[in-house]
């Protein structure tokens, strides 16, 4: 029996987006139509059909929103009077399907030119605050409290270069977004149109680095945390990730969001105050292993007699 439903795991930027309504159309044409944006775009298996898909940037959208928002939905209402059905949407994407054939474009080519770009903008600062912070927080360690430790480590002089490399590959891209920006200007003025096609190059290398980064990350870990902590941390990366997969998978809204991502850290807290009361537990019921502690308080003893102190020869 053939599955009447499939899963799509592509993923497109913002500056992509005409590349995102052409894949639809593909899929439409194999007789496969879009229908949510549920952990992967879910496709249903139909006849053949011809569909036009728009995928529109959403300027009052938000990076984490999982489904369209209230502003979003009234939106779509106004699209709908266009000519045009909106079908699901994630983060500041939108995915319409026309509807009527006399139906007008939903925005001008300059309104998509100015949402498109401020949309990647932002999203290019939220992905790369993080690393410019992290980099900036060793580089501040490496010349202060750690330059004795760090500059006889391989590894950590590694996490370094590779730190500041990735900062400098993502000023680059701040750069080509800057001539990209540009050259759709003046492509928009002398043709009336943009072409918002596939950049994988790009996407391949931005991935490619983060998953170096944390590689190394974890690595260093082993330097400076012991292998409880490390164990601690692996757990707590492992929640975190895992209440990722289901927010995705569930949409919940970004009201829920926040109230889910501020009472993660609270858990943690709880988690490491448990900890602690176990440890003290086991000590007072001698349960506590010993062994990798030098010295415990019964290794002190009184010494008996005077004790003479060594004459200044």
């Amino acid at each position: 029996m053939k599955k009447n439903t499939k899963r799509g795991f592509r993923d497109f930027r913002y500056l992509e987006c005409s590349a995102f309504a052409d894949y639809l159309h593909e899929m439409s044409l194999k007789g496969w139509h879009f229908t949510s944006w549920k952990f992967g775009l879910i496709f249903e298996k139909g006849e053949p059909e011809d569909i036009v898909y728009a995928v529109e940037v959403f300027s009052k959208g938000r990076e984490n929103d999982s489904q369209p928002g209230k502003d979003a939905e009234e939106y779509a209402e106004y699209c709908e009077a266009a000519g045009w059905q909106l079908i699901d949407g994630r983060r500041r994407f939108c995915i319409f399907r026309r509807v009527q054939d006399d139906a007008v474009p939903i925005v001008t080519e300059e309104e998509r030119f100015q949402n498109v770009k401020k949309a990647e903008i932002r999203h290019f600062l939220d992905r790369s605050a993080g690393f410019a912070l992290l980099a900036g927080l060793d580089w501040l360690q490496f010349f202060t409290i750690n330059f004795d430790r760090w500059v006889f480590s391989q590894t950590w002089l590694l996490l370094l270069a590779g730190l500041t490399f990735m900062c400098l590959f993502y000023l680059l891209q701040l750069g080509g977004l800057f001539v990209w920006s540009r050259r759709a200007k003046r492509e928009l003025e002398s043709r009336g149109s943009i072409y918002y096609g596939q950049r994988k190059s790009v996407r391949a290398a931005n991935e490619i680095w983060t998953l170096v980064i944390m590689g190394l990350l974890i690595y260093c870990a082993g330097d400076i945390m012991s292998r409880d902590s490390i164990i601690m941390l692996i757990i707590a990366v492992m929640i975190v990730f895992g209440v990722r997969i289901v927010m995705i998978y569930m949409r919940p809204s970004w009201e829920a969001q926040i109230a889910v991502w501020t009472l993660i850290p609270y858990c943690f807290i709880i988690i490491f105050v448990a900890g602690i009361v176990s440890d003290v537990i086991q000590m007072e019921e001698g349960d506590y292993d010993f062994s990798d502690v030098p010295l415990v308080q019964s290794d002190y003893r009184e010494m008996g007699g005077e004790r003479k102190l060594p004459r200044n020869v």
